[in-house]
Parts: structure tokens; sequence; C-alpha cells
């Protein structure tokens, strides 16, 4: 009776929560459509002097084009943005159903590993709502589930682009000082964390590769570097960091297929990660206006759970050699999703610089031959020793 009674306190408590966010979410509303009514009265420009734009983290300041000129107009503003994903034309695909099957077992670790706090996202449906379904019908939300992952569904290919300003840049008024995060469908979400625990289950990444898997975060990465540095004691330690320029947005789908193959993915789930990565769309949202729709045919979404597994696939190849050792002479090339960096040690600091730039070379080679580049503003050097190790 007990367990019973405590059963029930929880559900009305998980119903009360679920409420509660539908009466944030609509005052919310409400008060965003307060706000836009009021600068809707004025012209854009005296509009966005209104809000500060060099203060706030959201709202998008005029932009510069590459020849000088300032872009005031919401429309010229999101094409210079959507520039950077290289949209195209909207895309034929042959509809295949993909044999794969979604157990209950699956569903419900997925949900479980959503979080509760986050948007709804362009569905308009939240996780609790996600909770609250599977607790009432379950098997109706597994089947449909199924059968979604199996034909496919148009609406998860959707999204909408909102932009955060990334830290530390001098300058706000370019389209690369901004982040695009991809708002995603909660539902689709929930499938892309199955699918993940499917693939990873197959596809291997590299030893000193991190971010991109569990139990790998930013702690072990510094730790590996460390123990590096230790090893090293009485060599010349240098340390180049380099930063991936695009991410995301720069991956090749076709080429990722390859990469997904050749690391030993099943055929079933490779066919549905590139249905799932091609024919996407996406609309971006600032100033409390959508833009047009934009497609694409190029790139994973930020804001997917897939995304950093596959990205991190994609790239691993980029950060090589990852470890290499010999008499007077150690290497090691480590990664954080995007970020790298490449660690040499050898007797003296000429042998560590030259070294350093060759394993440089090696990686930008790479990084080239699938579109992608380093970004010279990220690229950052520093020598371990008591001597000059000029410039």
């Amino acid at each position: 009776m007990a367990k019973e009674m405590k059963k029930l306190r929880r559900k009305g408590l998980e119903d009360w929560k679920l409420v509660r966010k539908v009466c944030r979410n609509r005052l919310l509303q409400e008060r965003y459509r307060t706000m836009k009514s009021r600068l809707a009265k004025m012209g854009e420009i005296e509009a966005f002097r209104m809000v500060k734009p060099l203060e706030g983290r959201s709202a998008i300041p005029p932009m510069q084009t590459p020849e000088g000129r300032t872009v005031f107009e919401f429309e010229k503003v999101s094409d210079m943005t959507a520039e950077q994903l290289e949209p195209g034309e909207e895309k034929d695909v042959v509809d295949e159903r993909i044999e794969i099957s979604v157990t209950m077992e699956d569903l419900k670790a997925a949900i479980k590993a959503s979080p509760s706090n986050t948007a709804g996202g362009i569905g308009k449906m939240s996780y609790p709502l996600l909770r609250f379904w599977m607790r009432k019908e379950g098997d109706k939300m597994l089947a449909l589930v199924n059968e979604w992952v199996k034909g496919d569904c148009r609406d998860w290919h959707k999204v909408e682009t909102i932009l955060i300003r990334k830290g530390n840049k001098s300058r706000y008024d370019v389209v690369k000082s901004w982040r695009m995060i991809n708002l995603v469908s909660v539902m689709a979400k929930v499938v892309e964390r199955v699918i993940l625990r499917r693939i990873t289950e197959h596809v291997e990444l590299e030893d000193t590769q991190y971010g991109s898997r569990k139990n790998r975060s930013t702690h072990d990465a510094f730790k590996q570097m460390l123990e590096f540095i230790e090893y090293s004691k009485g060599m010349k330690v240098g340390i180049v960091t380099m930063d991936v320029e695009g991410g995301f947005d720069k991956v090749a789908i076709d080429f990722l297929s390859t990469v997904l193959y050749q690391r030993g993915c099943p055929e079933n789930l490779k066919k549905w990660t590139m249905r799932w990565a091609c024919r996407r769309s996406t609309r971006l949202r600032f100033h409390g206006k959508t833009s047009k729709v934009y497609y694409l045919n190029k790139g994973v979404p930020q804001g997917s759970p897939l995304s950093p597994f596959l990205f991190g696939a994609y790239v691993a190849d980029v950060f090589r050699p990852r470890i290499q050792t010999r008499m007077n002479f150690r290497r090691m090339v480590s990664s954080y999703v995007d970020d790298g960096g490449i660690l040499v040690a050898t007797p003296t600091v000429e042998g560590t610089k030259e070294e350093l730039a060759a394993c440089l070379r090696e990686c930008v080679e790479v990084a080239e031959s699938r579109g992608m580049g380093f970004s010279s503003s990220e690229m950052d050097w520093i020598g371990f020793s008591e001597e000059d190790w000029g410039e």
C-alpha cells in the first residue's frame, strides 16, 4: 500500500511540474508578444537601438559585408548568415524503409537520458510531455516511433536556427562571431539517442579523442596531457592548439557515409544516418522574426544528440597520428570534438618546433581534403623549458 501511495505521489508531482511549465511558457509568450507589438510600432533600426545590441547575448547587430558595407535589413542579414551553411536547392530523395526496430527498453532509456529543462524545439513538444505520454500510452508511442524510424518523418528534417554569440570575439558585426544552434524536435532527439546508442556499440573512436562519447570529458583530456608532460620531464615539450573552423556545418554527407563504413557501422544504421542527414531545411529566427526556408545538403545539425559523435568520427583521422614514441621522441595528438592539441617532446627546442610544424602540416592536409580548415585566430602554441623558444 505504501509503495502504491508513493507511486501516485510521484505521478502527481510530475503532472504538477508539467502544468507549471505550461503556465510559465504561456506567461513568457504573452510577455514577448507585448514587447513585440510595442517594438513593431518603431522602425527596425530604432527598435534595434532600443534593445542595446552590444549588451544582449541574442540581439543581432547590423552585419558588415566582406566589402565593408553595413547591412541592416532582416532578410539580408538572414541571407548573409545562411551563406555559412552553404544552402542549395531542395533535393528529391527516394524514400526507403529501413529495417531498424526500437524496443521499449531503448525508448525508455532515451527519454530518461533526455533533459527536462530545455526548449520544446520546433515541434513545441516538451520532454515532460513525452514522459507523460510514455506513462499513459507507452505502447502506442512505441508503435509510432517504430513507424517513423523505418519510414522517416519529414518534420524531423526541419529545424529553426537561433544565433548565440561566441565568446572572446573582438567584434560581433561579422557572421563568424555567431554560433548557429538548431532547435530540433524533441521527439527526433529521443530517436537520435536510440540510434546513437546503437552506433556506439559498433563504431569506435580514437583513444585520445574526447567530448564525443560517454565518460570522455575535458578533465580526462587534460589529465592525459599532463601525464604526457610529466612523462617527458627533462625533454623540451611543445604544444600547439587548434580549432576546426566551421565544425559541424562543414561535414560532407557522402564522405560521412564512407567514414562510417570504414569504422564498421552496420549498413542499416549507416543508411538511417544518411537519410537523417539529407534533405534538411532551416529557418533563422532572431529579432522576433523568422526567415525564409533554406535547404541544406551539407553538415550535421548543431543541437542534435547524434551530431557530436558523427562529427568525432568524421574528424578522427584529421587529428593523427595519435601517439608515437621512439628514442628521444614522443608525440601525441589529442582532440575534444573540434578542438585539437599536438604535444611533442624532443631533447632540443629546435627539434620540438620542427616536429610540431611537421605534425601540424599533416593535420592541415587531411582537414583540407575534407573541405575543412583550422581557424588562424584560434591557433596558439606554448613551450615548456627554461630556454627562450623565440617566435
